[in-house]
């Protein structure tokens, strides 16, 4: 019985480890650790690295075999497996892939963190409404975090400002993809295309914030 509850127990941290958990100027990553991932590069090559997500730049980054934390080239990368968690190239980066229909169609999840909140607060997260002072901000906390040691970043996680998550969803078709939103979709149609897309919307409740209903749209573009 000691032994089953341990293990729960186990799985419960080892869980909590990997999800998302607040993030921080000092801290700019979407998972609470880095944790074993796979880049697949062009060419096939592959790597596997511990792998997170920085928010301010949208990119991935890498812990090398002496601990310091590098960033994936993305113009190399294809994919990338994080945990249970799969990236693929849209817009010119890697977003989080959530399936659809098949593996050329599916959600495509966007984040990064907001910074125009902090200048809509006015410096309530403890910096400058300027936007010059937004720019500082990414190019200091870029500058801090690659070539610097894991362990030290990981320390001092909460020791900067408290930053949002902003989080945009995108239908990907094959090599085509459009925010989903109902006024992208709908400003990417024809005068035919506007009214199927207003029928469409009559006939299904869709939620814009939850990608689970958003796949419903698929249904609209195979119509």
């Amino acid at each position: 019985m000691k032994r089953t509850v341990t293990l729960i127990l186990l799985c419960l941290m080892a869980a909590t480890c990997f999800a998302q958990g607040e993030i921080y100027t000092s801290w700019p990553y979407y998972y609470s650790d880095f944790q074993e991932g796979t880049l697949l590069l062009t060419g096939g090559r592959r790597h596997t690295r511990p792998l997170n997500v920085h928010l301010l730049e949208g990119k991935i980054h890498f812990i090398d075999e002496g601990g310091i934390i590098r960033e994936a080239d993305n113009g190399k990368m294809i994919s990338a497996q994080i945990g249970d968690d799969t990236y693929k190239r849209v817009e010119g980066r890697l977003m989080q892939a959530l399936p659809g229909p098949d593996d050329s169609h599916f959600i495509a999840v966007s984040r990064t963190a907001d910074l125009q909140a902090l200048n809509e607060t006015g410096g309530a997260y403890g910096v400058s409404s300027t936007s010059s002072s937004t720019q500082k901000l990414s190019s200091l906390e870029t500058s801090q975090v690659i070539n610097t040691s894991h362990m030290d970043i990981l320390q001092h996680k909460e020791d900067g400002t408290r930053l949002k998550v902003k989080t945009e969803y995108y239908i990907v078709r094959g090599h085509e993809s459009i925010r989903a939103t109902k006024r992208d979709i709908n400003n990417s149609l024809d005068k035919e295309g506007k009214a199927r897309f207003k029928a469409f919307l009559k006939d299904h409740k869709i939620n814009w914030k939850d990608p689970e209903s958003l796949k419903q749209l698929f249904e609209f573009y195979n119509d």
